[in-house]
This record gives structure tokens, sequence and C-alpha cells, in this order.
């Protein structure tokens, strides 16, 4: 989370004691400042999917205390194959909706999107869904990050990227140009998340990609 800059925007938009801030994250926690629990609101262990590779996927994500001037940011360790995700908390999905994510990010490789859940064939609806009781049914456009300017550790020592400035991301749902076969695949969504992925594009070259995500914000735009 970056202090300064969200005591700037605070005041530009005449945010004072009693009133309430123009606009509202639907994902929670998007600072990844949580007291107690900096994850809180964010799903990194997938160990209920029953695939091998993400069966560990959990203990290359973390919260650290800073990077390039931030504080409190999310970092995802692309160091096996075939990567390292996070999603954000479930969003309840209207599919008259248009919805907008922003988030910082720094390093990569990456891969961000928009993914859809519907429930689970025999899960009766419920107003406190899990992600066991969803399954997916749709993956929005992506915003990539290539390998060539990403963050990256050799098996030499040597490091790419490490200095590379932040950078804004945003992506969109449905995106501007989706398909009408995108727009009726839409219609079985309930929920959506907002999913960040990393990878070692090069595992005989890299021992990891490294990847930093800070102040995710999801909001309704229609």
């Amino acid at each position: 989370m970056n202090t300064a800059c969200r005591l700037a925007a605070w005041c530009f938009l005449g945010v004072a004691a009693g009133q309430a801030p123009a606009a509202s994250n639907l994902i929670v926690n998007g600072s990844f400042d949580a007291p107690g629990d900096p994850l809180q609101g964010w799903s990194a262990d997938y160990t209920h999917e029953g695939i091998s590779h993400y069966m560990q996927n959990a203990a290359r994500v973390a919260v650290v205390p800073s990077e390039g001037g931030r504080s409190q940011v999310l970092h995802l360790d692309g160091s096996t194959e075939p990567g390292t995700k996070v999603e954000s908390s479930l969003i309840p999905f209207d599919p008259k909706g248009r919805y907008r994510a922003t988030l910082f990010v720094k390093g990569g490789p990456y891969r961000i999107q928009f993914r859809g859940y519907q429930w689970r064939p025999g899960v009766r609806p419920h107003p406190d869904p899990k992600p066991e009781a969803l399954r997916q049914v749709y993956r929005g456009k992506e915003d990539v990050g290539q390998p060539a300017s990403g963050h990256l550790v050799k098996r030499t020592g040597a490091v790419t990227g490490a200095n590379a400035p932040w950078k804004r991301v945003t992506v969109e749902l449905p995106g501007t140009a989706a398909s009408d076969l995108s727009l009726k695949s839409l219609s079985k969504v309930r929920f959506i998340r907002l999913y960040v992925y990393t990878w070692n594009p090069d595992a005989g070259k890299n021992e990891r990609s490294v990847l930093f995500i800070d102040e995710a914000v999801v909001e309704r735009i229609d």
C-alpha cells in the first residue's frame, strides 16, 4: 500500500471526517494490510483442486513488508512450472453490469484477468460460497506481462528486471471487444474473481520469476 498516494487521493476527493470514499472496492483487502492476516480475502491454497503442482502453491505466496517504495505488497514466487497463482475474494456477478479491475504490478512475467464461476452440480446456492463449491466457466481477456520485461532470477545467480518500476494494469469485464459467444458464456457466471499468475518461462535457465502486486481494486462501472 502506498500511504502517501492514498492520502493524496483522499484529499483530492474531499473526503473529510464522517464522509465515505467516492468509490467502493468490491474485493476484500486489496491493499494487503488486514490486521492479523494480510492475505485475508485472497485464495492461494488450491489443494481442493487435487492438482499436484498446486498443492504447494500457498507456500509460494506471501505479503512482504516493502518493495520499490510501497509497503505491504503481495509477492508471488514463480519458482516452479507451470507457475504460481492467487485469486481475490468472490464477487457476486450481475451479467448486465460492467466491471473494472486496477492494480499495480512489478516484475513478472504475469497474466491478469477476471475469471467467472458458477455453482457445482448438486450444490444448493447459499450466501457464503467457498471456492470448492464453485467451478470455473469463464476467462476474461488477459493483460500479459512478457518474460522479456519480467523479474527473473537466473540459475547463474544473475537477476534481470529487479529495478523495473511499478506500473498500473487495468482489465475489464466484459472486454471492450467481447464477442457474442463470450457474452453468452457470461450468462452462466454467478461470481467473479480477479486472477493473478506468474510463471518461470525457462526452467533450464531461470531459478524463478518474481511478481509483486499492490492496491488491487475492482469496481462496477456501468
